[in-house]
């Protein structure tokens, strides 16, 4: 949510995507492997060029 709010900019695909990683890894019971790994670090390289393609983050 506090992402959500600071940058709306945003797009919803990349905070699910991102999301749903950060979820599976702290509540599945199932351990994480490579495809996890490269899956989160896809979601990552996603969220990080959409913050470095925004011309100006809102005021918090």
């Amino acid at each position: 949510m506090a992402i959500r709010q600071a940058m709306p900019q945003i797009s919803e695909e990349s905070l699910l995507a991102l999301d749903n990683m950060f979820e599976q890894a702290r509540y599945s019971r199932d351990e994480m492997g490579e495809q996890h790994q490269a899956a989160a670090q896809q979601a990552l390289g996603r969220m990080g060029e959409e913050i470095s393609s925004l011309t100006k983050i809102p005021p918090r």
